[in-house]
């Protein structure tokens, strides 16, 4: 089952049932591991169509988006316990690493941003019951996506050459923060949507747009 759009007209979809000799399917996977297929149309024709009413393509693009900003959320805060545990229990100099200033430091950003990201995530969980507004999907996605490239680089910074074994479990978690941040819209796809909508709003409306997000 297909969602396309027709005519090249937006907001015009239809939705149809196409047969499996009418497409190809590749599989993948993401840099986590997990399962990521593409699938190729070569003028299929469908068995069956109907109109679908609204922007069918970007409800699903903004549903993935909110889930994908939760589970970064669900992913950030593991990290940051796997990442303040190690650096409680790995001694260097006589002491435990997370007495060092500079270390003090990368922590503290590290829970900084996992605040972001629980707070993006919410904002995600609430928009479903909102009927997915594209201003809250889209700063949710985004916030949770930056966060994402900063947690994973500063986890893997603490952790040093541990952080980087198969056997442990950092890397199980920030390359799913690698691959979540990307898909179904990068960050600046989102803060681009954001952008527009701010602009199309006006110099009136800029306060009204940001908080009615």
């Amino acid at each position: 089952m297909v969602v396309a759009p027709e005519g090249g007209a937006p907001g015009r979809n239809r939705i149809g049932v196409i047969c499996r000799g009418s497409w190809t399917a590749r599989h993948g996977r993401n840099i986590a591991g997990e399962p990521r297929d593409d699938l190729t149309f070569d003028a299929a024709v469908a068995d069956f169509s109907a109109p679908r009413p609204g922007d069918a393509p970007m409800q699903v693009r903004k549903a993935g988006g909110a889930i994908r900003a939760i589970q970064i959320a669900g992913a950030a805060r593991r990290t940051l316990e796997l990442t303040a545990r190690y650096s409680s229990e790995r001694r260097q100099f006589g002491r435990p690493i997370n007495r060092f200033q500079a270390l003090q430091g990368n922590l503290a950003v590290i829970a900084t941003e996992t605040a972001a990201t629980t707070a993006a995530g919410d904002a995600a969980a609430a928009a479903f019951d909102q009927g997915l507004p594209d201003f809250a999907i889209a700063a949710a996605q985004a916030r949770a996506s930056k966060a994402a490239s900063i947690i994973a680089a500063l986890g893997h910074q603490v952790h040093g050459a541990m952080g980087f074994t198969s056997e442990y479990r950092l890397h199980r978690l920030t390359r799913r923060l690698w691959s979540w941040r990307d898909e179904f819209g990068s960050e600046a796809e989102w803060n681009r949507m954001n952008g527009r909508a701010i602009a199309a709003a006006g110099a009136d409306h800029i306060w009204a747009t940001l908080s009615a997000g």
